[in-house]
């Protein structure tokens, strides 16, 4: 009986996986679904020139003594900047992915996206912003501020709830071979951020630049921006709490985001696959 039940087991599991693998690989339509996407990409690439645009011609006050080559050296330093960027990119290759090379959306490589840009809305709002001196922020500021910190991060994770759920995640696995890779690139980040002010420093001192008329805010705020994108990376002065502080946060924010979208994955997963499966077929475990 028993080897009767595990023949049963076994053909009820191909079964699932041959569901599994007539729902991959399916010709692409160009539908609402290619449309949204081509939207989002014109809408967002507007956005980036319009961005890029402003902070050369009319940057935040604190960056307005800087000579225009160094605003945009300031500007594309931000981890915000390139994460937005990393999004843009990867809605043109999935666009490519999906509708000419026929492929389906690689789930690891959207967690790992997902978890940039979450983290780029979670720590600026929680403290980034704190540190900023938003009062003197106009409009079109606070609209560039939004925009980067709330709606892509926000539509982006609409997205990967659109997109996840395609293949069971094994955590094990994924903690083996993806986890510790989606920290290489904030690690290089980090280390080229530091070197980068460490060389601004000795190759630009504060004290070179014209700031008459510069109000004591605007010098206080460029003393550090100047040098490093983030108040808590400038570990001079005995800044070396906020720095550890700040940097055990955001570690602890790419580590824990990964595994939250790894469950969310998995939780649809089992939802769309395996218990319509079961549904459909009206199978019961033995």
């Amino acid at each position: 009986m028993t080897k009767k039940n595990n023949i049963n087991n076994r053909a009820k599991k191909n079964d699932y996986e041959n569901i599994l693998n007539n729902t991959k690989g399916e010709p692409r339509t160009l539908g609402l679904r290619f449309l949204f996407r081509i939207i989002i990409i014109l809408l967002l690439t507007i956005f980036l020139i319009w961005d890029f645009y402003r902070q050369y011609t009319e940057p935040l006050d604190r960056f307005k003594p800087l000579e225009h080559w160094e605003r945009m050296e300031v500007y594309y330093s931000y981890w915000t900047t390139q994460t937005n960027y990393i999004v843009l990119v990867y809605f043109i290759w999935t666009l490519i992915q999906r509708y000419v090379l026929q492929k389906e959306i690689n789930v690891i490589v959207l967690i790992g996206i997902t978890t940039y840009i979450t983290t780029t809305m979670f720590i600026f709002w929680i403290g980034v912003i704190s540190a900023e001196n938003s009062s003197n922020y106009t409009y079109l500021d606070w609209l560039s501020t939004i925009i980067l910190h709330l709606c892509v991060p926000v539509l982006f994770i609409i997205v990967f709830s659109l997109y996840c759920g395609v293949d069971r995640i094994f955590y094990k696995n994924y903690s083996r071979k993806w986890l510790w890779k989606f920290i290489l690139y904030p690690t290089i980040y980090l280390a080229l951020i530091l070197l980068r002010g460490e060389l601004k420093l000795h190759y630009l001192p504060f004290d070179d630049l014209n700031l008459d008329g510069v109000s004591d805010d605007v010098k206080n705020a460029l003393k550090w921006a100047r040098y490093y994108p983030y108040n808590f990376l400038d570990y001079h002065n005995g800044n070396w709490l906020k720095f550890m502080a700040g940097c055990i946060l955001v570690t602890a924010s790419i580590f824990g985001f990964q595994y939250l979208y790894v469950t969310i994955s998995n939780a649809k997963f089992y939802r769309n696959y395996y218990w319509n499966f079961i549904k459909k077929n009206n199978l019961k475990n033995n």
